[in-house]
């Protein structure tokens, strides 16, 4: 969890790459640029909505003129541009992956972890962002960090796997 803190808190030195679900442009653009820039966070949004075969190459090339230096977003359209970079025999040096919404699959953090030649770090959260956890980067477990609300873990929960269920009350 340290590592992970360390690696957030050190994103404000460099510009990340957000790529989540949020619709930053019309669906109907079909040339770049798919992406907007935030400058008091030192963001850019990457639209995941326009990614795919014909633009995979727009995104990997703002990446690199940008110097991008972290990601954050779903893995699954993370992992897909990892994918084209390692098809074409390249790769893209970040300093850190930050998934969310979507569990990272064995695929996906493969290539990530290929392509961009660092950690994924998964990241969890309530929509409300009143419970959040973290993975270390290297293990499959979330580690819940300072939640703002009451947190109940149900050990007695039938699921697959080692899972269990999470429940968040928030006082107000």
């Amino acid at each position: 969890a340290k590592q992970f803190l360390k690696e957030t808190a050190s994103v404000k030195q460099g510009w990340s790459g957000v790529m989540a679900g949020i619709k930053i442009l019309p669906s109907h653009n079909k040339t770049p640029p798919f992406w907007i820039k935030n400058y008091f966070n030192k963001q850019i949004h990457y639209s995941s909505y326009h990614l795919n075969q014909d633009t995979f190459n727009y995104y990997e090339e703002h990446m690199r003129k940008f110097g991008i230096r972290y990601l954050d977003g779903y893995p699954t359209s993370i992992g897909s541009l990892a994918r084209f970079i390692l098809d074409a025999g390249r790769t893209l040096k970040l300093d850190a992956v930050f998934s969310s919404s979507q569990a990272v699959q064995d695929w996906s953090k493969q290539a990530i972890e290929e392509a961009f030649q660092c950690k994924v770090y998964e990241f969890y959260a309530l929509a409300e962002r009143n419970l959040w956890g973290i993975s270390t980067g290297g293990s499959d477990k979330l580690y819940i960090v300072d939640p703002i609300c009451m947190v109940e873990i149900n050990a007695n929960f039938q699921s697959m796997g080692n899972t269990k269920k999470l429940v968040a009350t928030v006082d107000e």
